[in-house]
């Protein structure tokens, strides 16, 4: 079982959004547009979270599944956004961007990621974390358990 969008779909204007899945049922947005523009989105999956592009205008977005990938752009510059991963990791090519950021990959790797973040970046992962941020940070916050491999974060001064 899982939650598969097929289509494109717009709640901008109706409600804030609950995607709920228990056991290893997954999300599947690849491919596909969800606008919420600023009402809140929450995604929490047992399985895999895949993400298409998520529109958005001053939002709050909760995406958590076992893995978190990103299939396209992902955000605004004034949502805050977390992209929680319980067993695995946060990857893809889409870009987040957000104004505050949190990145949590338990039992895995944070990117490599394209991230446009206006003011609070955090990201925290048992194995490793690659970011390219191309925002201007008002500060950041980065721990990566694995002892071989340090956090990387890029962005311009």
């Amino acid at each position: 079982g899982g939650i598969t969008l097929n289509g494109a779909l717009d709640v901008s204007a109706k409600f804030n959004l609950q995607l709920l899945q228990g056991g290893a049922g997954a999300f599947t947005s690849t491919g596909q547009t969800l606008t919420v523009g600023a009402k809140a989105l929450t995604i929490n999956v047992g399985g895999a979270a895949s993400l298409g592009v998520i529109a958005t205008a001053g939002s709050t977005v909760q995406v958590t599944g076992s893995s978190v990938t990103l299939g396209g752009a992902v955000g605004s510059a004034t949502d805050t956004t977390t992209l929680t991963s319980t067993a695995g990791s946060i990857t893809g090519a889409g870009a987040v961007t957000a104004n505050n950021l949190t990145l949590s990959a338990t039992g895995g790797n944070v990117g490599a990621l394209t991230t446009l973040v206006g003011n609070n970046l955090s990201a925290n992962a048992t194995g490793s974390i690659n970011l390219s941020n191309t925002g201007n940070l008002a500060s950041s916050t980065m721990s990566a358990t694995s002892p071989s491999v340090e956090p990387y974060l890029d962005h311009p001064e």
